[in-house]
């Protein structure tokens, strides 16, 4: 087995338990409804994973993977105990054209949000935003083609701001 298989084979129980979990109860919710003590236990298993995946052990991941998984049921065990119920994503609805758009405030909640409602099409202001920005990007882009149609467009990076033009020196730090 490939290095990159073993890895993902290690993580892979984790990883079905995580999204699972994370899409009834939201992200990182279960670890704040736990107890102290839980918790503890919780924070204490990731770190031993982290630990496991930062020396390389690709065995000792696996068995670390499959320690926090169990300690997602527990977490999850612990909040139905306590009666919690799984969190309602924040969202508004809107109707056009006979079609319901759901919209959630983070591209994490997109998810919850369409296992919840599967009629809808999900949306995150997000995503929204970078629709708009593309729009008005293709606009700027027919205006200076129509405008210099032998012009070139090419990509410049991100503007330097004052500040980083004034620290911009030999200092090694």
């Amino acid at each position: 087995m490939s290095t990159q298989k073993a890895w993902k084979a290690a993580m892979a129980v984790f990883d079905l338990k995580a999204a699972a979990i994370e899409e009834r109860w939201g992200k990182n919710r279960l670890e704040g409804l736990a107890s102290a003590e839980l918790r503890t236990k919780y924070e204490t298993a990731k770190a031993q994973l982290e630990d496991a995946c930062l020396a390389g052990d690709v065995e000792l991941a696996a068995r670390k993977a499959a320690v926090l998984s169990r300690g997602l049921e527990a977490l999850e065990a612990y909040a139905v105990a306590q009666s919690a119920k799984a969190e309602e994503v924040p969202s508004w609805v809107i109707s056009v054209n006979s079609r319901s758009y759901r919209i959630v405030q983070h591209t994490y909640e997109v998810c919850a949000a369409a296992v919840r409602y599967p009629r809808e099409t999900v949306i995150a202001v997000e995503e929204l935003l970078r629709l708009q920005i593309a729009q008005e990007e293709g606009r700027l882009l027919v205006a200076a083609k129509t405008t210099f149609p032998m012009a070139t467009m090419t990509y410049a990076g991100p503007p330097k701001s004052k500040l980083g033009e004034l620290i911009d020196d030999e200092l090694p730090f």
